[in-house]
């Protein structure tokens, strides 16, 4: 797989989360018939944000996950940043733990942390 492709209302606010957060860093922009694009590259992962200022808060069953190397710890500052946690971390039958979030606009983000 290439990249992951992610509609956004606002680049810079989403740009700022992924930065924050995930430490991706703008790897290019563009604007194609009419749409800003920004290409966002942390090791070999790369996150395309597509501006649609009109997007529809609909969520779907698609999500992005980050293996994270302290969950708790996250979780922690993503909640004194008012960062919404969907579901708390819960650890597996394998060991693993994991958690869910959201993006700045709406989009799922499964955190996981493994043993």
């Amino acid at each position: 797989m290439h990249h992951v492709g992610i509609e956004v209302r606002n680049l810079e606010r989403s740009i700022s989360f992924y930065q924050k957060w995930f430490h991706y860093q703008v790897e290019g922009r563009f604007i194609l018939q009419d749409e800003s694009i920004v290409f966002l590259k942390y090791q070999d992962s790369i996150i395309e944000l597509v501006e649609n200022a009109n997007l529809n808060s609909h969520r779907s069953d698609l999500h992005m996950a980050f293996s994270i190397e302290d969950i708790e710890s996250l979780l922690v500052d993503m909640k004194k940043e008012d960062v919404r946690i969907i579901e708390d971390v819960i650890t597996l039958k394998n060991g693993w733990k994991n958690a869910f979030i959201q993006g700045p606009d709406a989009e799922w983000i499964e955190l996981i942390q493994f043993t």
